[in-house]
C-alpha cells in the first residue's frame, strides 16, 4: 500500500466519523424540538415535536369555558398550526447545514421540494439533458 493511498484511506476514514458525528447530533437536536404556542386570551397552549406532533394541550385561564366548541375547536387548531409552524421552521434551521447549497431546507421540511429536480438527469456530466451512452 503506498503512502499517499494510506494518507487517503486515513482522510477518508475521518471524514466519515465527522460526518457519522455530525449526524448523531443532528438526530440528538432534531429530538430536542419541543415548541409551543399560546392563543390569544390565553385559551389554549400547545407543544409540539419536531415533526408537529402535539406533545402537550393545556388551557392556562378558564377563557376556553365562555367558548362555543366550533370557536374553542378553530381556536386549538389554529394554536396547533402556529407551534407545527415553529417546530418546521426549527426543523429547517437544523437541516440547512446539511444541505447543497441552494437547496431550500424548508421546502423539503413542509414536503414542497421537487427533490427529483434537484438532481440532474444525467448523473456522468451533472447536465438536465440527458445523453446516451454507449459502454463497451
Amino acid at each position: 500500500m503506498s503512502v499517499n493511498y494510506e494518507e487517503q484511506l486515513e482522510q477518508s476514514i475521518a471524514q466519515y466519523r465527522e460526518q457519522q458525528a455530525g449526524l448523531v447530533e443532528f438526530q440528538r437536536a432534531l429530538g430536542n424540538i419541543s415548541c409551543s404556542a399560546t392563543a390569544p386570551r390565553q385559551v389554549v397552549t400547545v407543544s409540539v415535536g419536531c415533526q408537529g406532533e402535539v406533545t402537550s394541550l393545556r388551557f392556562p385561564t378558564d377563557a376556553y369555558k365562555r367558548m362555543v366548541p366550533a370557536e374553542l375547536s378553530e381556536v386549538i387548531l389554529a394554536t396547533i398550526n402556529e407551534a407545527r409552524a415553529q417546530a418546521m421552521d426549527e426543523y429547517a434551521e437544523l437541516l440547512s447545514p446539511l444541505l447543497p447549497e441552494g437547496i431550500n431546507a424548508k421546502d423539503i421540511v413542509t414536503g414542497k421540494a421537487d427533490l427529483g429536480a434537484m438532481l440532474p438527469a444525467d448523473p456522468f456530466t451533472g447536465t438536465d439533458t440527458p445523453v446516451t451512452r454507449t459502454f463497451q
